[in-house]
């Protein structure tokens, strides 16, 4: 996992700023521009994109790496529904599945 992609204010312009680096990784005009160069970094390297406001103060977050709280989200739902005695629907033709092979939770029903 690489480091995380900050875009922040720099002297009138937006920078997008590798955790902990001194120097800029790219200076550009708009904020927006900043987003779409940083967020292309954090995919690369499997990380988080921090999106700034122009007083400095965190606006957004967005993970593309392993993300736990997401993963802790999943394993809350999959425990809840086995405790509300649920179970996935038979022949719903629904392809997607999480990766310990729970369907989404739309497809459950009372056993």
């Amino acid at each position: 996992m690489g480091k995380n992609q900050h875009v922040v204010p720099h002297n009138g312009n937006w920078a997008v700023k590798g955790a902990g680096n001194e120097k800029a990784t790219k200076v550009v005009e708009t904020q927006k521009q900043a987003i779409e160069i940083a967020r292309e970094i954090a995919k690369n390297q499997q990380s988080e994109l921090i999106i700034h406001r122009p007083n400095g103060t965190i606006r957004d977050k967005d993970s593309f790496g392993n993300d736990p709280i997401k993963t802790k989200r999943i394993k809350i739902m999959i425990r809840n529904l086995q405790k509300w005695n649920l179970q996935p629907r038979q022949n719903c033709g629904a392809e997607e599945q999480f990766t310990n092979g729970a369907t989404p939770c739309h497809l459950f029903r009372k056993r």
